[in-house]
């Protein structure tokens, strides 16, 4: 994006453990299980600084693997700073479980433009036994609609080629994709 785009790390670590994920790994190797996530007003400092010091900057790329883990509160208190003194469009990485109206409209209101968010497999049995992941095809599509009514851009990611999955789960996969709110 030639330089237009600031990446940023807010927080660090996932409230999951899915098999799939570097954050499993990381866990395991530290014997660590934490989350842990900046201030507000660190955050805001370093992206005020960033945007001063770079004009071209026209978007804030939120690079956590789950920047929507925040409470409802500390959403608002960064929507409401975020909206005063960064106002520039955002990207943000979420699990659907974590997606609500109340995160959506107060990030929404705030400049999010961009949600990147995980499927992994329209097989809620690949989901649970292989990934040990939580958010099933339900959450995935009660997700989807959330974002489609605050119209935000979605980017949804699927794991190809799973050697766990059976035609029919791949079948399933196919069918939650065909059953997500369009465009994507």
């Amino acid at each position: 994006f030639g330089g237009t785009i600031y990446n940023v790390i807010a927080s660090r670590g996932c409230p999951f453990s899915c098999t799939y994920c570097c954050n499993n790994f990381i866990s395991q190797l530290y014997n660590s299980r934490g989350f842990r996530k900046r201030s507000v007003s660190n955050i805001i400092e370093e992206l005020e600084k960033a945007v001063r010091d770079n004009p071209e900057i026209q978007c804030i790329n939120f690079q956590d693997d789950c920047f929507l883990a925040y409470s409802n509160e500390y959403l608002q208190e960064f929507s409401e700073i975020y909206g005063q003194r960064v106002r520039k469009p955002f990207i943000v990485r979420g699990i659907p479980t974590y997606i609500n109206r109340e995160k959506m409209a107060c990030l929404k209101k705030s400049g999010l433009a961009w949600i990147s968010m995980g499927l992994q497999s329209g097989s809620d049995r690949v989901c649970r036994e292989v990934y040990r992941r939580k958010s099933l095809r339900g959450d995935f599509l009660r997700s989807a609609a959330i974002i489609k009514e605050f119209n935000l851009a979605p980017f949804y990611d699927v794991i190809m080629d799973n050697p766990f999955e059976s035609d029919e789960e791949r079948i399933e996969t196919v069918m939650a994709l065909s059953d997500t709110p369009k465009p994507y």
